[in-house]
């Protein structure tokens, strides 16, 4: 039982990655080998994923103080809640414009990974909100969603 449960970290990166990379293949108009295409980026990100999935795949984890091996149930938790918490990120993108998408995830998930506190949190997710909106609307000329 150990086993799979070893196995399904990177078993899940490559199919998620497989997935990505089918999905860049089959844009329109895009070519995987033009930087200044629409799928070279998906592409490459799935490329770096599979060979992480692989990677992980055949490294053996370390063990533990205590002769176990793996992921404990609350380390298991924290990641599921903070990868629940980037869906429901990509969904506000949808619903609402990036910018307040982005400073709401920021705030929620320098407080969830981080405990710092409410002032400090604050004021970083807003300057980098402000620091993305300068560098990329103002200088590349690039228009958000």
């Amino acid at each position: 039982m150990y086993a799979i449960k070893s196995l399904a970290p990177g078993m899940v990166m490559i199919i998620v990655s497989l997935v990505i990379l089918s999905q860049a293949l089959v844009m329109e108009r895009a070519d995987i080998f033009d930087p200044a295409g629409g799928s070279f980026f998906p592409a490459l990100i799935s490329l770096i994923m599979l060979i992480c999935g692989i990677t992980v795949l055949f490294q053996k984890y370390p063990q533990t103080e205590h002769g176990e091996e793996g992921f404990t149930a609350k380390e298991y938790r924290f990641i599921l809640i903070f990868f629940a918490m980037v869906v429901v990120y990509v969904f506000l993108l949808s619903i609402i414009t990036f910018f307040p998408a982005t400073l709401i995830f920021l705030v929620a998930s320098m407080f969830y990974l981080k405990d710092v506190s409410w002032k400090l949190n604050f004021l970083v997710s807003i300057g980098s909100v402000i620091v993305i909106y300068l560098l990329f609307s103002e200088l590349f000329n690039i228009i958000f969603p």
